[in-house]
């Protein structure tokens, strides 16, 4: 029976990917590109409609932010429209999410699903994963925060999980390059970020081969990461503000690192699927461009808080019954009823820094979307100013990112599908796409609501199979 793997490698760059395949350096990507058909995608949106997390969503449910209306990381439970998963649930099969970004564990059906690190409601399945999860969640949350360290209980807690569950040699071998590269001072604990990959990819490959999923995603977002914090070090020459040269030297190959890293788990993705009826898909849903419009101002800084409990005193916001945090400076309030998230959403408007509002807002029931808006040089002196008039320094409620943001969204996304032989689909291909062609290519019945026509993935003059 055929299946499909579908690799989530979040906002990888056409132009980089290109750039990268000709200097010889991913020659993974550059077997699955010659064996795939090709296309760009198209999420049908604004730059504007690409800030907000609707990629991904869009990319299972085959509907457009517009209808499907997720546009924060960890909205996912709002979702009602079908997904992938959920078709392929449905008429039988077994599902596989692993880190799918703002989708539900009904997008799963009954199959495994491991939450987004940036879900507040983290309730994986099986529960066993609930270990691997917690672990993945604060080291992504929390990453940039030296104050937020985990103990060695539960990092032996992971580590037991991980023997137990798919723990390779290269994994193995990855940490301690890792860790030996540190002490001595040749690459950052930036880097760490694609050893979580490493670690996730061995718990995919775990459950895959348990589970043979028909349907199965496997979610990374590093080094999209890396694109939005170190592009200015891949091309300097493009900024008004340059890197120093330790600057460079620290972050200068940030990027390619990234991709090199993923190459790798392209080549065992191939590995994984030998000999099966497995169909081998990439998306990246949106990709990223240098980000040189707040090169006026020294570029775009963010400001996290140390500590969530101090600025929520410092506010003065009552009630609250869960701190979710997410992506750079953005977290959820959760509270037990609307008059109290309301009430919350009205001291965080007030506050003010330099005169300037200091939080962006938005409220959706219960849910108190926010996080600092201010993303530009912060005086050493300047005060955080509630609606009581209360003030309190800025800098002992917030910590500033290591560097100014440099890379942003760009709507083009990378999408091959294998086949056996390349074709490159000339036109782009919109994004709701996906979903009903993934499902043809499982021989199952498309949801009226992906209303996207599949997407031809072999020439039909020359009579090849799909």
């Amino acid at each position: 029976m055929s299946s499909v793997l579908l690799l989530e490698f979040n906002e990888l760059s056409p132009r980089l990917m290109d750039r990268f395949i000709a200097e010889g350096h991913l020659p993974n990507f550059e077997r699955l590109r010659s064996e795939s058909a090709t296309a760009i995608t198209d999420p049908d949106e604004s730059q504007d409609g690409l800030e907000p997390w609707i990629q991904w969503v869009t990319v299972h449910t085959g509907v457009a932010r517009s209808d499907h209306r997720i546009e924060k990381l960890g909205e996912a439970d709002r979702l009602t429209h079908t997904t992938i998963g959920q078709v392929v649930a449905s008429a039988g099969g077994a599902v596989w999410l692993c880190g799918s970004m703002n989708l539900p564990a009904r997008a799963a059906g009954d199959g495994r699903y491991l939450p987004d690190p940036w879900n507040p409601v983290c309730v994986p399945h099986p529960s066993s994963l609930r270990t691997y999860a917690d672990f993945v969640r604060q080291n992504v949350q929390e990453h940039s925060n030296d104050s937020a360290r985990m103990g060695l209980r539960q990092v032996a807690s992971f580590a037991v999980h991980q023997i137990r569950h798919g723990l390779s040699r290269r994994t193995v071998r990855a940490v301690v390059t890792q860790l030996v590269a540190e002490r001595r001072g040749r690459r950052g604990a930036w880097a760490r970020a694609s050893v979580l990959d490493r670690f996730q990819w061995d718990v995919f490959r775990w459950y895959w081969r348990h589970d043979k999923p028909r349907f199965a995603s496997f979610f990374s977002n590093s080094t999209a990461h890396y694109q939005h914090v170190y592009w200015r070090n891949l091309e300097p020459d493009a900024f008004l503000h340059q890197p120093t040269a330790e600057q460079q030297r620290a972050y200068g190959d940030a990027i390619l690192h990234g991709y090199r890293q993923m190459d790798v788990i392209i080549g065992e993705a191939f590995d994984l699927v030998e000999g099966t009826d497995t169909t081998l898909m990439l998306c990246t849903a949106l990709s990223q461009q240098p980000y040189l419009q707040a090169e006026a101002t020294g570029g775009k800084f963010v400001y996290r808080p140390n500590r969530f409990d101090t600025v929520i005193d410092a506010l003065g916001i009552r009630m609250v019954e869960q701190v979710a945090p997410v992506m750079a400076e953005q977290f959820h309030l959760l509270f037990a009823d609307e008059a109290a998230a309301d009430a919350a959403a009205t001291l965080l408007r007030g506050a003010a820094v330099d005169g300037r509002p200091a939080f962006a807002v938005r409220v959706v029931g219960t849910d108190v979307f926010t996080g600092c808006c201010i993303h530009d040089e912060v005086a050493p002196n300047a005060m955080l100013v509630g609606v009581g008039g209360a003030e309190t320094p800025f800098h002992s409620l917030f910590y500033r990112s290591e560097s100014a943001k440099s890379g942003y969204h760009h709507p083009d996304g990378i999408w091959w599908t294998r086949t056996g032989q390349r074709r490159d689909i000339a036109e782009r291909v919109s994004l709701r796409s996906v979903a009903p062609t993934v499902l043809g290519l499982l021989d199952l019945e498309i949801p009226s609501s992906m209303t996207a026509a599949p997407v031809e993935l072999s020439d039909p003059a020359d009579g090849a199979d799909r």
